[in-house]
């Protein structure tokens, strides 16, 4: 260490001598002698040493006082302590330290020298581990901000209090300590450390009387290793919590240490209630030796010493990452594990993990409890982890209520389960891992219906390789539900109801009583890898049953159970079962359905990749006969499955009908729809491995059989396929050969049958015509006998009981007018193989040639033509030409038709329309071919009309008119794939031709070729039409163009024949229209032509990638609009047309403006180019104004939608007002600043005015600059109710249908928006921009408006955000940031008289920043109406230092210019608060002021979390004429008002049997109530929470809370009356005079008879805590009162005028007397009370009133009294106004602790000199005893018995009196005066042994 380190080493061998001998010391005293100054001095010398340098206190025994030794120094110190210091021996009780190092960076102790604290006699003195308030004595070895240092080699014994204290260091080791002290020295924490970081404590023994090791808040970075503690109270991570400025504790590790018969293992602890919110993460229990430890492991987030806390409150110190690993060896009790978290903040993330601890005791095993934990178990566990329903439950609902994902788990091990339903909702997803086997009871439990319940889940994992053993055995042979309809149900093992997006995994289930698996209204769930077991024969026993779910997948699962490994019922949707093994069970089951008549559809049902060894059935679907519903079940698909010795391998039953509790004479009337069986192999247990049983009243339909093979081998063999009601679609290959197909009817005889008598044509309709008919009879044949046969043939099908078909075979056939009607009993094919001809005449007047109508279920197919022979009609018809002309028959109708196929058909030359579809559903036109010449008129080719559900897919068009005519009420049409050309297009419309005419809605026309065509996309609809319909959500994309003319058209004046009137505007609205992806060439210029109507301008329609080109002469293309602005989405060409017009006031872009405003300009779309900057300099804002009003007029009167546009650039404006109504919607583009007139302009009341306009848009990003500055200073509106106005910034009055977006308001004068009387309006990216004190500027004011939005804004101003006015509907205010300003209010309400009611007001997902209020509703009082707020909802509410953050004021009375006196007449009616969080700027969290004459009704608080932490804190609470209902949790805790209180107090009080009114814990405001009787039977009161009076001071009010009158009443609960004493004593002079004005008893007990008053608090009371009055049988047991001792005239119970009354196991803690007995009282009995600190326990003061009443029977035994002002104590006045008298009276085995007077009687009591001393009293005092009273006295007067001389004392007994005195003016004396004791036993002091002294004061 270079020179310095010689110098300073030897600075104190200098000062004491080079030697272990004390003579050598040479500071100045004999061995033992004092060295602190010279430690002091060699300690500052090394500190100012530029080197490192050493202090040395040699071996030796030296004496060392307080020394405290400072840095910084300029250099590292090494103290080395070779000898043996001690401290003084004496109490030194307020000291804190005696040996301190503090602020040194770099830093030695060592030398093996010891600190002895010499505790032994001052631990008797110390109360500190017994009282939170006590006198500290000094902690050993302090070190404060010690960097980088090492402590070695060092022993600390006998601290006083802790051994070492390590605070604010970093980077210091602990190395080879010894800490010595008895097991019984109280508070000598070991090494207590705080605030330090990267501290090591290694190597170390510590044997002390409590923590070894102790770790204080904001510790981090902490090593415990290799530490022997014991005995002590072992190594303890806390307390945490107690008080409010501590920080998170971090990385603790604790490892490889041994604890030796400590009291407490390893140990977490918290307080509850709090000061603060932080967190202990990362704290690691690691490789710990127990021996002999009492709670080896405990987290106990409840600890409170002294019972200094409310357990009410849960601790708010989060505990997260910690684990215990290896921790081995021996309990001292049972409780080896102990995980008591906080039900507030919930241990997150535990991990136990190889714990091995015994216990032998005769009260073991040892036990595992958690609360509020779910701790992740690792390795093995002895004793096993808590778990059981309980447990399980209470793990869930914490999880449950958690609000990040947790998890629930249950450790390897078999355990027990009872019933246990878990049921959210739950605040985030849960996670429940299962690892060992749960058991259910192995009863019958018949009746029940569940075991384990999940339910109402969203988010949701069940895992962990564990078991649900439902013990089924025993129950399935009482299980009859398979035999029988009626049964008791047995329960299911686990049921999962209403549970979504959840996955289960890893789990088995075993012998389940009924189901398995049950699986109600689910989404999103999958099943994997699911293991489920139990015998073939048990009885009912389901795998998974499913029922109304969607989206459920069951994966990788082998399933053998006694019924249907899977069962489908009703409502299922999107199932997907894949590689899932089953058997031995009943299959995989479809149904059954039917048996209940609310069942629904059962839809996208896939089974595949699975397989069947051994089952009972196979592939099933199954119906009930008779069914109680109609329902389909359609889409079933079964698919690559594998069949070992499966009975029925495939199997549909629609005649299921079990225990024959059904009527199969009546089909089943469930639909099977799109039923698929699909590559199914193996070999069958039975013959019948193909059955199709559908229903007669509904065949199936849709039925594929695909690639099936199965064998059977039995003897009754082969395998059969059988089909009923059903006719299956073959595909591949079938083993067993499938069942023949439906008939095919004709007209005539079978197949080589004589058909002589019947008409030619009937062989045509047989199946093998090609053998009996020939060819020539085809040409002779007429086509009247067709049309016969063809009727007849239907009309036979339409009459099947099961799905027909009709065929007409190739070949040329004549064919008249036919008309098919059904409806039909089953669903019909007709298949056109030939080629059928109409009559080529033009059979004018005619209407149809072939007509199909009236029926469900049709298919149309088989290659051939309908030809229409219209070439010679065609010359007649001029239809096309006239609106007045003889139709043609259109070719094909399709009229009524659904559930329809029309395929592979061509229509040839059609004499009118092709095909015509009138009211048809799901219908689809696939491969039809339209072929009629270019000009042949109206032969459209598919018209449709009032259809929904149509599709036409992969179709060719060639015709005279429109390819395809989309007529009106068409829903839902699908057109893809159609090559259109020649014709006239793909037209929608022509609409508006007729009156009755229907919407249109959801064309989608894609993927189509028009080649050729006159027209291309068409809309067109007629001018004066006749009717107002809307033609929306019409869709064309992905279209190839070749030459069309007028690709893209919308004509909404399109007039053929000239019949109409193109002067009236069409009437039909269109609304989203696209037009994407549109390319090719166009056959003339006009590529895109939108002309929508004036009267209704076309809504919303998009062009997105149109690239036409035109080659023409007369190019290029063109892309023109009219009443339309279009959205353009990515390239157009041509280029598209420009939005609507902007509106200007002046002449075009580069024309002469010389005579127009020079504003103008800036009204131009274009104006760039030519205003120049200066401009904006001198132009003047009237000219704006005139500009301005000059467009809007312009615009507001445009038959189509306009713009107005203010261009980028800063304006004057001045007042404008924009007044509608305007001919079409109107677009405001402000992307400019605009400002006021800055001077105050006192008077008006607005600015910018936008009125009676629906259809209107604000927007542009432009700001209203309302120059507010100048003019605040002149309003005094936000102080008095009369002054001049200011401009409102921008009104919106009667604005309808509007969107104000991207717009800000800056500086208003007055308001920033005010709305009024508007109806569907959203603001939407509002900034609204004011000071914090500029007056009275709202953000946004709203009144008498209805569906009004206020999104994503931004809102700092003056006054309000948003102030919600009367009459306000259907508001929503949502991601709104407030803040400077006054909040968001609701109201003011109620200032004028006629208001209207206010509802359904929604604010959520807002932000509250620094606001004076926050969530305000305010009414009037003396209201001027009567009216109704209701359905206000606050919700997901975010605070940052808000003021009075929710409030309800119905008090609110500005500028006192109301009558507070009368209540608000404005009713508030449902109310919520929900999950409201953050900070408040005062103390008034939560304040809800509801008027007295209409309190509130369902005011709802929930989850509220709102801190504050001022000094005058904690957030209140307060409630006021209302009770909320509360949900979830509330900080601060809600309020219990009087009135609810009385409300529950005079319902149990009027109730004819015995009633309870509770008061839950919490903590409350309760005012001055009276409770009172007498009441019909008896009452008890349960008080668990803490009831809090006002704090103010209240004089002259003398009550709290009375109770009165009562008979037979019972007050418990644990809980505390607070009577907030603290501001009211500093103004109680009564205890000083005789005349003062009294504060409020806290409880008082009036007349109350027959009584029980237990398990009590009361603290703080301003004046008595308890009053009895005219009290009999009356028992008080465990009563607390606690108040400071210097608290005035705080008697903790007072007593008078009652008889019978008991006071026992009572603890007074007060500053007057702990029990005083006034006149009156007789038979009193006082036990096990302990008093102090107070007055002591006192008969009287008597004599003071002229009407006292005697005192008789009081008895005071078993009492401890400490350190009280006096003791046992009769008190009397001398001159009193009466005389009565005292008598037996009696105090025994009374212990003392250091109390003033112990025993005193005065008779010369005179408080406040308010009495004449020189009148002896005249109260009597007669058989008093004073025996075993034993202990300590406060002063030398002992024993003082001051006797009237008037009256003197009678029969005054003393025995066995053992006081000692041990002060300087000792030692203790006994006086007597006007008294001859009776003496028993031994007395000390000696019995009257002293002269007699005053009192003090006397």
């Amino acid at each position: 260490m270079g020179s310095y380190l010689g110098i300073y080493t030897i600075l104190v061998l200098c000062l004491l001598g080079y030697s272990a001998n004390a003579e050598v010391f040479t500071a100045g005293g004999p061995p033992n002698s004092d060295i602190t100054a010279a430690v002091l001095k060699a300690f500052t010398s090394a500190c100012q040493a530029p080197a490192p340098s050493q202090v040395l206190i040699p071996k030796g025994d030296f004496k060392l006082g307080e020394t405290v030794m400072t840095g910084p120094c300029k250099s590292p110190i090494e103290f080395t302590l070779q000898g043996n210091v001690k401290a003084d021996g004496g109490s030194t009780q307020g000291k804190d330290r005696w040996v301190v190092f503090e602020k040194i960076n770099g830093f030695k102790l060592n030398g093996g020298g010891t600190f002895d604290g010499e505790g032994n006699a001052a631990w008797k003195a110390n109360n500190c581990h017994k009282t939170f308030e006590c006198k500290k004595l000094p902690i050993s070895v302090r070190f404060d901000f010690v960097d980088n240092a090492e402590i070695k080699d060092i022993t600390s014994l006998d601290a006083k209090n802790f051994h070492f204290n390590v605070i604010s260091g970093k980077n210091m080791t602990f190395d080879n300590i010894k800490i010595i002290a008895p097991a019984e020295s109280p508070n000598t924490d070991g090494i207590h450390l705080g605030r330090c970081e990267g501290v090591k404590i290694l190597n170390t023994k510590i044997a002390t009387g409590d923590d070894c090791i102790s770790v204080g808040d904001g510790m981090k970075n902490l090593l415990i290793e290799k530490v022997v503690c014991g005995p002590g109270h072992g190594i303890s991570v806390g307390s945490l919590g107690r008080y409010g400025w501590e920080q998170d504790v971090t990385d603790i590790n604790v490892k490889n240490c041994t604890l030796e018969g400590t009291d407490n293992g390893l140990r977490i602890k918290t307080w509850p209630s709090a000061a603060c919110t932080t967190t202990a993460a990362g704290i690691h229990f690691e490789d710990i030796i127990l021996n002999k430890v009492s709670n080896p492991i405990l987290i106990d987030q409840e600890y409170c010493p002294w019972n200094q806390c409310n357990k009410n409150k849960p601790s708010t110190i989060k505990l997260v990452d910690i684990t215990f690993r290896n921790i081995r060896g021996t309990s001292g009790n049972k409780d080896a594990v102990k995980l008591l978290c906080s039900k507030g903040h919930p241990c997150e993330n535990v991990e136990i993990g190889d714990i091995n601890i015994d216990y032998t005791g005769p009260d073991g095993p040892p036990t595992f409890e958690c609360t509020n934990v779910t701790p992740k178990l690792v390795g093995t566990q002895n004793p096993k982890a808590c778990v059981g329903p309980v447990a399980v439950l209470k793990a869930f609902t914490s999880a449950c209520q958690a609000p990040a994902p947790s998890q629930v788990l249950i450790p390897k091990g078999d355990f027990k389960l009872g019933e246990t339903v878990m049921t959210g909702p739950c605040k985030s997803p849960i996670e429940f891992t299962l690892q060992g086997n749960v058991k259910a009871d192995g009863g019958s439990t018949q009746g029940k219906d569940r075991w384990v319940v999940f339910e109402k889940i969203n988010g949701f994992k069940l895992n962990g390789g564990g078991t649900f053993d439902g013990e089924g055995n025993a129950a399935w042979k009482a299980n009859n539900c398979h035999k029988t309809f009626e049964c008791k149900k047995l329960p299911i093992s686990v049921r999962f109801d209403f549970v979504d997006n959840a996955e289960i995994k890893d789990i088995t289930s075993l012998d389940a009583k009924n189901f398995h698996f049950n699986v109600i209204s689910g989404k999103n769930m999958t099943f994997d890898n699911i293991k489920i077991i139990a015998p073939a024969e048990s009885p009912n026993t389901d795998g998974i049953h499913l029922g109304r779910c969607e989206g459920v997948k069951i994966l990788n699962t082998k399933i053998a159970t006694g019924d249907d490994c899977i069962s489908v019922g009703d409502g299922m949707k999107n199932l997907l079962i894949e590689k899932v093994v089953c058997g031995p069970g009943h299959g995989i089951s479809v149904g059954s359905l039917g048996r209940y008549g609310w069942e629904q559809d059962v839809t996208d049902i896939n089974v595949k990749n699975c397989t069947l060894e051994g089952t009972d059935n196979g592939l099933r679907i199954k119906t009930w006969p008779s069914a109680a519903c109609t329902t389909t079940a359609a889409g079933i698909h079964f698919e690559d499955i594998i069949l070992n010795k499966v009975s029925n391998p495939i199997l549909i039953d629609q005649e299921y009908c079990p225990w024959n509790q059904c009527n199969k004479n009546k089909p089943s009337t469930i639909k099977l729809v799109d039923i698929t069986f699909r590559n199914i192999r193996g070999t069958s247990g039975n013959k019948d491995a193909v059955k199709l049983l559908c229903s007669k009243g509904h065949p199936c339909e849709n039925v594929e059989i695909g690639d099936i093979n199965i064998d059977y081998t039995g003897p009754d063999g082969p395998p059969t396929f059988e089909c009923t009601n059903v006719t299956p679609k073959l595909v591949g290959t079938q083993n067993p050969k499938a069942c023949v197909g439906p008939v095919v009817f004709t007209a005539g005889g079978p197949p080589n049958s004589d058909i002589t008598a019947v008409s030619i044509f009937t062989c045509f309709l047989l199946l093998a015509f090609q053998s009996i008919c020939k060819p020539f009879l085809i040409l002779t044949c007429s086509w009247e006998l067709l049309l016969q046969a063809v009727l007849k043939a239907f009309t036979s099908a339409c009459q099947a009981p099961a799905r027909s078909q009709v065929l007409i075979p190739k070949g040329d056939f004549k064919l008249g007018e036919t008309v098919m009607t059904g409806p039909c009993k089953s669903p019909i094919e007709f298949t056109l193989q030939g080629n059928v001809k109409a009559d080529g005449g033009s059979t004018q007047g005619k209407d149809r040639w072939v007509v199909f109508e009236k029926i469900n279920g049709f298919k149309l197919n088989g290659g051939g033509t309908f030809d229409g022979e219209g070439n010679a009609a065609w010359k007649a018809n001029n239809c096309h030409k006239t609106f007045e002309c003889k139709k043609l028959p259109i070719s094909v109708r399709f009229d009524f038709v659904d559930n329809a196929e029309i395929k592979d058909i061509t229509s040839l030359d059609a004499k009118n329309f092709h095909f015509n579809v009138i009211s048809g559903k799901n219908m689809t036109f696939d491969n039809i071919k339209i072929i009629a010449p270019a000009e042949s008129p109206n032969t459209d080719g598919i018209h449709l009309g009032r259809c929904e559900g149509v599709k036409i897919l992969n179709t060719k068009i060639a015709t005279g008119d429109d390819c395809i005519s989309v007529g009106d009420g068409m829903k839902n049409l699908l057109i893809e794939k159609v090559v259109c050309g020649p014709g006239h297009g793909i037209s929608v419309g022509s609409l508006g031709r007729y009156g009755w005419e229907q919407d249109v809605t959801d064309i989608n026309v894609k993927n189509c070729t028009l080649e050729g065509t006159d027209n291309g996309l068409r809309i067109k609809t007629w001018p004066s039409a006749a009717c107002t319909t809307t033609a929306a959500g019409i869709h064309f994309e992905d279209i190839i163009l070749n030459k069309v003319s007028n690709p893209i058209l919308i004509d909404q004046e399109y007039c053929p024949w000239n019949q109409c009137n193109k002067n009236k505007p069409s009437t039909i609205k269109l609304v989203d229209i696209t037009f994407r992806n549109i390319r090719g060439t166009s056959g003339n210029k006009d590529a895109v032509k939108l002309l929508c109507s004036k009267g209704h301008p076309c809504e919303n329609v998009e062009i997105g990638d149109i690239n036409i080109d035109y080659t023409g002469p007369d190019g290029p293309p063109t892309f023109e609009c009219t009443n339309v602005t279009p959205k353009l989405v990515g390239t157009q060409n041509p280029k598209a047309c420009v939005g609507p017009v902007v509106f200007t006031a002046g002449g075009p872009p580069n024309s002469d403006i010389t005579a127009v405003s020079i504003f103008t300009c800036f009204l131009l779309l274009a104006f760039q180019s030519i205003c120049k900057p200066f401009l904006i300099l001198t132009c003047s804002w009237e000219l704006l104004l005139q500009a301005v009003l000059k467009a809007f007029t312009s615009a507001c009167q445009a038959p189509a939608r306009s713009q107005v546009l203010i261009p980028k650039g800063d304006f004057k404006l001045g007042e404008t007002v924009m007044t509608g109504p305007c001919k079409s919607p109107i677009e405001f583009t402000l992307q400019g600043n605009v400002k006021a007139d800055g001077g105050s302009t006192q008077g008006k009341d607005r600015w910018v005015v936008f009125e009676k306009i629906n259809g209107f848009k604000l927007n542009g990003g432009g700001t209203f600059d309302g120059e507010g500055n100048a003019a605040w200073k002149a309003n005094n509106c936000h102080k008095t109710f009369e002054c001049k106005k200011l401009p409102i910034s921008v009104r919106f009055d009667f604005v309808d249908n509007a969107e104000i977006k991207d717009i800000t308001s800056l500086d208003a004068k007055n308001f920033h928006f005010n709305v009024i009387s508007g109806k569907n309006m959203t603001f939407d990216n509002i900034k609204i921009i004011a000071p914090a004190e500029s007056p009275n500027t709202d953000g946004i004011h709203l009144g008498r408006c209805e569906g009004v939005k206020i999104l994503n804004t931004k809102i700092a101003t003056g006054d309000d955000c948003i102030s919600v006015g009367d009459g306000m509907k259907n508001l929503l205010i949502e991601k709104v940031v407030c803040g400077p300003g006054h909040g968001i209010s609701v109201g003011s309400l109620g200032r004028y008289g006629w208001e209207q009611d206010v509802t359904d007001i929604n604010v959520k997902n807002c932000t509250l920043e620094g606001t004076d209020n926050g969530l305000r509703i305010k009414t009037w009082p003396s209201a001027a109406c009567t009216t109704t707020a209701a359905g206000i909802h606050f919700e997901d509410i975010i605070l940052n230092k808000v003021s009075n953050p929710i409030l309800i004021d119905q008090e609110y009375c500005p500028w006192n210019q109301c009558n507070k006196n009368k209540p608000s007449t404005i009713k508030l009616v449902d109310i919520t608060f929900r999950n409201i969080r953050g900070t408040s700027g005062n103390k008034d969290a939560v304040k809800l002021l509801c008027s007295k004459g209409h309190p509130c009704e369902n005011v709802e608080i929930g989850d509220i979390n709102i801190d504050y932490t001022g000094p005058d804190g904690p957030p209140t609470f307060e409630c006021t004429n209302v009770t909320p209902k509360l949900v979830g949790t509330q900080n601060p805790k809600a309020c219990v008002g009087p009135v609810a209180l009385l409300k529950a107090f005079t319902s149990a009080c009027q109730s004819p049997s015995p009633s309870k009114v509770v008061i839950p814990k919490g903590e409350f405001k309760l005012g001055e109530i009276e409770m009172r009787g007498p009441c019909k039977a008896p009452v008890e009161i349960t008080l668990q929470g803490t009831v809090k009076a006002d704090g103010n001071a209240i004089r002259g009010k003398e009550k709290w809370v009375v109770f009165g009158n009562i008979n037979g009443f019972k007050l418990n609960g644990g809980g505390a009356f607070d009577g907030e004493g603290n501001a009211a004593w500093r103004v109680n002079n009564c205890h000083k005079t005789f005349n003062c004005k009294k504060l409020p008893i806290s409880i008082r007990f009036d007349f109350v008879e027959n009584a029980e008053i237990k398990d009590i608090s009361s603290i703080d009371a301003k004046n008595f805590h308890i009053n009895v009055l005219g009290a009999k049988n009356m028992t008080m047991s465990n009563i607390k009162i606690t108040a400071p001792e210097d608290s005035p005239n705080t008697d903790g119970i007072h007593l008078g005028r009652s008889d019978g009354v008991k006071i026992l196991d009572s603890f007074i803690s007060t500053g007057d007397d702990c029990i005083s007995v006034g006149d009156g009282t007789s038979n009193l009995h006082v036990e096990k009370v302990t008093c102090g600190p107070g007055h002591g326990i006192s008969v009287g003061s008597l004599g003071r009133y002229g009407k006292e009443q005697d005192v008789s029977g009081i008895r005071v035994v078993n009492c401890t009294l400490q350190e009280t002002d006096n003791g046992l104590r009769i008190k009397t006045w001398p001159s009193a106004a009466c005389s009565t008298t005292a008598s037996d009276i009696h105090f025994e085995d009374i212990i003392v602790k250091n109390v003033t007077n112990p025993i005193l009687i005065d008779q010369e009591y005179c408080p406040w000199n308010q009495c004449n001393k020189k009148k002896a009293s005249t109260i009597k005092l007669v058989n008093i005893s004073f025996k075993n009273v034993r202990g300590t006295s406060g002063n030398k007067d002992a024993v003082k018995l001051l006797c009237s001389k008037g009256y003197p004392c009678q029969n005054v007994e003393i025995g066995d009196i053992d006081i000692k005195y041990s002060g300087a003016d000792g030692p203790a004396t006994f006086q007597c005066s006007n008294v001859s004791p009776k003496l028993l036993g031994a007395q000390s002091p000696e019995a009257c042994s002293s002269p007699l002294t005053k009192l003090p004061g006397q």
